[in-house]
């Protein structure tokens, strides 16, 4: 059931997703691909805001790891593959708005920012500053766990 293609499950849209992700550089067709992922995005953060606990990392659809942080920066890599960079950003804080510690959208917004000369250099310093404390922590508590050590 999980690799169904019936466009009322929830697994076909994460394949729609995939597959612009495979596919969205395609001359002819990627375009297509990714709004229809974007599409797909959308409707997946519908359920999950109607049904919040299939987002739970351990009841949740694919073990947790389609959240809407995650969705939401899915998201904004499509947005920037189309050169909307501003809806890419809107996209990221959102992200964070949700889970202020998902590092990878607080890199990849800083990026952005950065780029597009968007903030001045405090505000780039305070987000990266953010950034590099979470992954310093979780860096050091991986070396622990893998070393098995207690973190």
């Amino acid at each position: 059931e999980l690799c169904t293609t019936d466009p009322s499950k929830i697994s076909a849209r994460i394949l729609m997703i995939l597959g612009a992700r495979r596919h969205g550089a395609d001359e002819k067709e990627g375009q297509i691909f990714i709004s229809e992922a974007m599409r797909a995005i959308d409707e997946c953060i519908a359920i999950i805001e109607e049904r919040p606990d299939i987002e739970h990392p351990d009841l949740g659809i694919l073990g947790g790891c389609m959240t809407r942080p995650a969705l939401y920066f899915e998201k904004s890599s499509f947005h920037m593959a189309l050169g909307n960079h501003k809806e890419a950003i809107r996209d990221l804080t959102r992200a964070l708005r949700i889970d202020p510690g998902y590092t990878t959208a607080r890199d990849a917004r800083a990026n952005l920012w950065a780029s597009l000369k968007l903030k001045d250099y405090a505000t780039l310093h305070a987000e990266l500053s953010v950034y590099f404390r979470k992954f310093i922590r979780t860096t050091a508590a991986t070396r622990l766990v893998m070393r098995g050590l207690p973190s």
